[in-house]
């Protein structure tokens, strides 16, 4: 199945941004952000293995009210620490479920968890590329 991001409004002023590939993941996404799924959602299908950073750029640069992006898991993200200083630069929370952790502290600085997983994502594709 393709990788999706769908736009729900939570209230006037803030949307969230779900990226996910199965029902099951939309499901469990929206009750943890507090989505009902009334209206109608903006789609975008993403046809690539993975929501690419500049499918995920575009979403936010049309909709300036996504406060927030719900990732069932990193392995839906490609380019997570480019991901990562986007979002930051723009004060928008990532939550991932899997594992449960949260890009941002409550005074808007990377968390030290985050921090740790991006370094091991660059430690793991640099012993990759050798």
């Amino acid at each position: 199945m393709d990788k999706r991001i769908e736009i729900f409004s939570v209230n006037d002023m803030t949307d969230v941004a779900l990226v996910y590939n199965a029902s099951e993941e939309r499901n469990e996404l929206m009750k943890l952000a507090s989505v009902s799924g009334d209206g109608k959602p903006i789609t975008i299908v993403n046809p690539e293995p993975l929501m690419t950073f500049d499918t995920l750029k575009k979403c936010i640069n049309e909709d300036a009210n996504i406060k927030c992006v719900y990732v069932w898991t990193l392995s839906r993200l490609e380019e997570l620490t480019k991901i990562a200083d986007y979002l930051k630069s723009k004060s928008i929370q990532l939550v991932v479920k899997i594992p449960s952790i949260q890009l941002l502290n409550d005074d808007g600085t990377i968390s030290l968890a985050f921090s740790l997983l991006q370094e091991f994502a660059k430690t793991d594709f640099s012993k990759l590329k050798n």
